[in-house]
């Protein structure tokens, strides 16, 4: 059962309880994992402490958060299921088993969240933000969530995704973004070069990054308003996007590696365009 305010949320001795999920209500939750049903849905897993710390502290809706108790052993687990508990988070215990059939991690936390997506609109990233991110069909998982956590970092506005990138939801595009998603605006599904002329018409410099571009990233001036257009990991950007951009940006190699990982470059490039806004 759930716990009510002032009772511990974990009994270690209480390892046979029954279920208060219902069976079609797992169904549908486990459906959550396939993009299709995320994208019919508007909704989307969470798992683990970070995650799910990261998601309190946003503005993101979280509809449930399911728990196991034979699995949430550690202090940090257990104090994060009450603060929810207090936010009047609807909180459900699950078993093991039930737990397996909604994560995807060897070793589970024991802690999953059910969160309803935001619509973020172009207008409005336009009014606020000065940097920002556009991916060129970036398709995979861990290279598009280190993306996002760097962008945060450095304080990008907000990022645009052509309709064939990965989507922000996908389970380890959140946990290689560390949460980061959460605080940054992601629009999805763009016809990039549309939304690029948009922008482009909006004041906004268009930079896209090239292996062989002609423009070293620590030579050019960086404009007051900008969006950073990163390729595809082999096929780079897409060449009509490549003549709308002002520069071709590359990074010098000194080693004899054939390339630099996209996500790694993506901070390298910002570092120095946040550097030159700072005016140091």
């Amino acid at each position: 059962m759930i716990a009510s305010y002032g009772e511990p949320l974990y009994h270690p001795s209480r390892i046979h309880f029954r279920p208060l999920i219902s069976k079609n209500k797992l169904k549908y939750f486990a459906s959550l994992k396939l993009k299709k049903n995320r994208e019919r849905e508007d909704r989307f897993l969470i798992e683990g402490v970070r995650l799910c710390e990261g998601i309190l502290r946003s503005n993101y809706e979280v509809e449930t958060i399911l728990y196991c108790p034979t699995s949430v052993t550690s202090h940090r687990a257990r104090s994060l299921v009450e603060r929810f508990q207090k936010a009047d988070t609807p909180i459900t215990e699950i078993d093991t088993k039930s737990l397996q059939r909604l994560t995807d991690t060897v070793r589970s936390q024991g802690i999953v969240g059910i969160v309803r997506k935001r619509e973020f609109r172009l207008d409005d990233l336009i009014r606020s933000a000065k940097m920002l991110i556009a991916t060129d069909d970036i398709n995979d998982p861990g290279n598009f969530g280190t993306i996002i956590r760097t962008a945060e970092w450095f304080g990008v506005g907000g990022i645009l995704t052509s309709r064939n990138s990965v989507e922000f939801t996908n389970p380890k595009v959140l946990r290689a973004s560390m949460g980061a998603t959460f605080h940054l605006p992601i629009i999805e599904k763009l016809n990039l070069s549309d939304t690029l002329t948009t922008l482009k018409d909006r004041g906004y410099e268009i930079l896209v990054t090239d292996a062989h571009g002609n423009d070293l990233y620590s030579e050019i001036p960086y404009g007051a308003k900008s969006v950073l257009v990163l390729g595809n990991e082999i096929s780079g950007v897409h060449e009509n996007i490549k003549q709308m951009a002002i520069n071709n940006i590359s990074i010098p190699r000194l080693g004899k590696g054939e390339s630099l990982n996209v996500a790694v470059a993506t901070g390298i490039i910002l570092a120095e365009m946040t550097r030159q806004m700072k005016g140091d």
